[in-house]
């Protein structure tokens, strides 16, 4: 089971899980954390290899194979591994808990719940299989049970958050008393506060549900939805809102995205209710601007940023529409302002380095491009702006060498293909071809073995 980590955590939780297995070998869970990351990062390979040379070096250790099955990025090679371990260690529970995340990959539900019982018995401080469990629960309809599994994993681990989460979610009634404790207990965690709030929000209570919603973006500054649910409690503060708008402008959010339409009615009947809350122009606007009328997304944005000039949703959201309508000038000024605001977005950033482009001339745009790249070292969306920016100068080789930089932090698979066509650009086959195998290895996708061996075959000639 692989974690999934936050975009803007990412590189800074790589470095530390690097430098912790640097310092402490026997670190077991910065060695999971190392392989997460780097899966999160489509660098599966590279970590299956990393560990294949560390379990090789240390045959005999039931942690070195369970961690290579933890790395592996094929279930065959992964329960091979894990049932090494096994057979090295058979209390090892964490290697039980490998095998049984594979069962639960395959849809070996039942094989999966005996070993992740088996894991806890051995082990009841393993996070990973509490979670891995009740999932199997809730997948198979039983809340009940789903409920139990997270009642015992709370006794067994009281500060993590995931059982706090699972409850309310499924047990909606409990929500606020379960994510009031799993705030004392993981008051570190903002995912938690975020829910907290959201509770807080239906029962009134704004002033704990304002609190709640600073501390989670204190912790995770990049949260857009704590960011909104902020906007939305001093929205109903001030007077321009209430619950039931608040709750009736979530459901027009959610309906957006299947069913715009519907969406629309809800909004346009909002508007109405709420014309001077600038939450519900801003949500409008952007279903405007999705279903392709323009004119009357930028007439309901512009009505959001009278109402609130300084929101750096409604800033952001209007830049873009200008920047995409060619208003460059004024969508920059905007852009920068809610970039400043929300520096950890980096598809503002991205967005006001382009209208830097179009405004001040490439060289001005690349700078500020650079600066965001910076910023999100494992975010490739910067760096194809500049590479398109570069592209579009005619600097070949100026966008080889930004792609041959982003790729030495990391190896994000739409940079290398970039990279491996950027090289071919400008004749450097060999590097154009080391890239497309490394693609290949990466992701087992036999399109870039097609594309290496077509590559061979040409340089052969």
């Amino acid at each position: 089971m692989v974690r999934l980590l936050r975009a803007e955590r990412v590189a800074e939780a790589l470095d530390e899980a690097r430098a912790s297995v640097t310092r402490d070998e026997a670190d077991v869970e910065s060695h999971e954390l190392l392989i997460d990351i780097l899966m999160n990062l489509g660098m599966g390979w590279d970590a299956q290899e990393a560990y294949r040379v560390r379990v090789q070096a240390r045959p005999d250790d039931p942690m070195a194979w369970y961690l290579f099955g933890r790395a592996a990025v094929t279930a065959k090679e992964a329960t091979e591994a894990y049932t090494r371990a096994v057979e090295l260690d058979p209390k090892l529970g964490r290697a039980w808990m490998g095998l049984a995340s594979v069962d639960r990959a395959l849809g070996q539900a039942e094989r999966a719940k005996t070993r992740y019982e088996k894991a806890l018995a051995l082990d009841p401080t393993l996070s990973e299989a509490w979670a891995g469990l009740g999932a199997l629960h809730i997948a198979a309809g039983r809340h009940d049970l789903a409920v139990q599994v997270c009642e015992r994993a709370i006794a067994a681990i009281p500060s993590d958050p995931e059982a706090y989460l699972a409850i309310a979610s499924l047990r909606p009634e409990r929500a606020l008393d379960v994510l009031q404790q799993g705030a004392k207990a993981s008051p570190e965690e903002p995912r938690v506060w975020e829910a907290l709030a959201a509770e807080q929000i239906k029962a009134g209570q704004l002033k704990d549900a304002e609190r709640a919603l600073e501390t989670a973006l204190r912790l995770n500054p990049a949260s857009s939805q704590a960011a909104f649910d902020l906007a939305v409690v001093h929205e109903i503060q001030a007077g321009h809102l209430d619950v039931a708008g608040q709750a009736a402008l979530a459901r027009a959010r959610l309906l957006g995205r299947d069913s715009p339409i519907a969406a629309r009615v809800e909004l346009d009947a909002l508007v109405e209710r709420y014309p001077a809350c600038h939450l519900v122009f801003l949500a409008r606007g952007h279903t405007r601007s999705e279903q392709g009328d323009l004119t009357g997304a930028e007439t309901d944005l512009r009505r959001a940023i009278a109402l609130a000039p300084n929101s750096p949703d409604v800033q952001g959201a209007l830049g873009m529409l200008l920047l995409s309508q060619g208003q460059a000038r004024e969508g920059m000024v905007l852009l920068d302002s809610a970039h400043a605001q929300r520096p950890h977005d980096a598809s503002l950033g991205v967005a006001a380095g382009m209208a830097h482009v179009a405004v001040e001339g490439p060289k001005a745009g690349l700078q500020v491009l650079a600066t965001v790249s910076a910023m999100h070292p494992t975010d490739a969306r910067p760096v194809m702006a500049m590479v398109s920016v570069l592209t579009q100068q005619g600097n070949a080789e100026g966008a080889f060498q930004v792609l041959a930089n982003a790729i030495a932090r990391f190896a994000d698979p739409s940079l290398l293909l970039a990279y491996a066509a950027a090289a071919k650009d400008i004749g450097k086959d060999a590097e154009a071809l080391a890239a497309l195998d490394r693609l290949y290895r990466m992701t087992g996708e036999e399109r870039y073995a097609r594309m290496a061996d077509a590559l061979r075959a040409e340089l052969r000639r």
